[in-house]
Formats: structure tokens, sequence, C-alpha cells
């Protein structure tokens, strides 16, 4: 009987929201609007990551807002089939060593025309981003 009362009230039995489109804010729908038609399909983890794509969407560039709708609309262009080869092409390169997958990434650059990415800048580490602390005076008021 303790078991069951732990079960009920753990938080991976709570329920989750069913994040239907209906639900998306009208900025979310216009971001995704492309996969409009597929969403009923996809899974509560995809649609997570989709949300998450469409809140960052805002604090893009031109340039990288252009990219993200350009692929949305060219993935839901494609047939299952050709989504599942894709699917099966990203965990091929993603299972290559770097030097390899670094190959593979700039020959589609070439094929594609796509410049790369500008490098982003390192991010500091914990010990940058502490702010240092003055010395304690040694002299006594």
């Amino acid at each position: 009987m303790l078991l069951a009362g732990l079960l009920i009230g753990s938080p991976a039995m709570a329920a989750e929201p069913s994040l239907e489109w209906a639900q998306l804010s009208p900025a979310q729908r216009s971001v995704l609007a492309p996969l409009a038609a597929e969403w009923p399909e996809y899974s509560h983890a995809k649609r997570l990551n989709l949300i998450g794509l469409a809140q960052r969407y805002p604090g893009l560039s031109a340039t990288e807002k252009g990219r993200v709708d350009l692929r949305l609309k060219q993935w839901a262009a494609l047939s299952k089939e050709e989504r599942a080869k894709a699917r099966d092409n990203f965990r091929k390169v993603q299972n290559l060593p770097p030097e390899q997958r670094a190959a593979v990434r700039e020959k589609l650059r070439k094929v594609h025309g796509v410049q790369p990415a500008p490098a982003a800048a390192p991010k500091p580490t914990m010990a940058q981003q502490a702010s240092p602390v003055p010395p304690a005076s040694s002299a006594a008021p």
C-alpha cells in the first residue's frame, strides 16, 4: 500500500502536458507552421524540442531565421522514406570519428554552397566568471 502511495505521488507519474498544436502560442505556430500536418505524429520529446526552437527563434539573426525557415520547409516536403534516410545518414555521421565528421560537414558545405557559421566565442569558465575577492585589509581602523 505504501508503494502505491509513493508511485501515485511521484513526479514520474505526474501527467505531462499534451502539447497539442492548438495549445502553442501564435508565435510558436508561426515558426513551426511547416510541421503542422505532422505535429500529431510527433512524440512528446520531439514536440518539446521543436517548442524550444520556436522559443529561441526571436533571438536568432536574420540569416539564422532564414536557415531555420528553409530547413523546416525542406523537412516538411520530404516523404517518410526520405526522412528515415536523412535520420539514418545523420546517425552514421554522428558515429564517425571527429576528423571524418568534420570532413563530411565540409564536403556538404561545398556541395550546398553554405558558408560555415562563425566560431562562437568560448564560454568563460566558472573561475573566469567569478569576480575576484578583494584582499582583506590588514590595517586596523
